[in-house]
Order: C-alpha cells, then structure tokens, then sequence
C-alpha cells in the first residue's frame, strides 16, 4: 500500500496489489476474482475543488461581462447590469441545463452565442470571436489557485502511475486548462 497525503487534509489511498490475495479477503459475490489481481496503472483526478480552488471567479465573470458589454457598445447596443448580470446567469444556465440533460459540455462559442439571443442582439463574428476567446481564457487572466499539497502529491503519484485529469471545463476548454496548469507548474 502507498499512503499520501492529499488535499483538504484527506488521506489518499492507492493500493497496489502486487502479489496474490488470500481466498479469505475475495468478495463471495459474481464480483470478478481477477479484479483484485489488478495492478493500478492510472489514477483520475478532478480538476476544480481537487487540484485547484475556485478562486478569482468574480473576476473572471467580470471580465467576461466586461467583454460582452464592450462588444455590445461597439455594434450600437446598451446593456444596462441587470440585463447584463441576467445574460450571464441565462449562459450559466445553459451550460448546466446542457450538461445535466445531455452529459455533455457544450462548446464555448454555443454558450456565447445563447446569450446573445438572450439579450436580442445579432452579433458580429469579431464579437463571438473575441468574446468567446474571453470566456475560454478568463482562467488565464485570473487563475484559481493551487490547492495546498497539490503539487507534491501529483509528483509522488507521477513516479508509479500515469495520471488523467477530469473536469467538465465550464467555459475554459482543455487547451486553456493545460495552459493554465503549465503556467501554475
């Protein structure tokens, strides 16, 4: 057995079975014997509130309102907050409803272009452009932190194990996150 310690103070237990079990620790169930006789090679791991917390999250969403607003002055419009603020949350509402109902998450561009219908403007292709560019970068320009014992943790499992990571990604697709966790080392 290898114990480490990871985040939030949590044991982490990764066992690796090496050698055979004895008759008496096998389930008595249809449960397949060999499962046991496996040895780990991959452990998975959640991105937010695992590896890294949610913090900066006001400042990205008020980035990104920021930029729908800015793109929304420069085609003639004016977004007053409270149809601003309704907007996003509407956004926010559709990525979940999507994901939930259709275990999927839909694509940066698609939640960009929902608000917009939501607002009752036909945007331009610079606008979804650079709008969508600030939804999936907001975690560049205000990263989350790193949780406590992140690092050291993930180098310990490194050394025996390949590691997957496993987030829905919101608005920041896989690209960006990488990016973002290189950045964080």
């Amino acid at each position: 057995f290898r114990l480490l310690t990871s985040v939030f103070g949590f044991r982490l237990l990764i066992s690796v079975f090496r050698l055979p079990i004895p008759n008496f620790c096998l389930p008595t169930s249809d449960f397949p014997t060999n499962f046991f006789l496996m040895s780990i090679r991959i452990v998975t791991i959640d991105l937010w509130n695992t590896l890294v917390d949610s913090s900066n999250g006001d400042a990205r969403r008020d980035a990104r309102r920021q930029s729908v607003q800015s793109h929304a002055e420069r085609m003639g419009h004016t977004l007053g907050e409270e149809a601003l603020l309704k907007c996003y949350n509407d956004a926010w509402e559709y990525f979940n409803t999507t994901w939930r109902t259709e275990h999927r998450t839909p694509a940066t561009r698609s939640v960009v272009e929902h608000l917009w219908k939501q607002v009752g403007i036909t945007p331009d292709e610079i606008a979804l452009d650079q709008i969508t560019k600030d939804f999936c970068e907001g975690v560049l320009a205000h990263p989350p932190a790193v949780l406590p014992g992140v690092k050291e943790a993930l180098q310990d499992l490194s050394q025996d194990y390949y590691i997957a990571l496993i987030s829905d990604t919101a608005f920041s697709p896989g690209p960006v996150l990488r990016q973002m966790m290189e950045i964080q080392g």
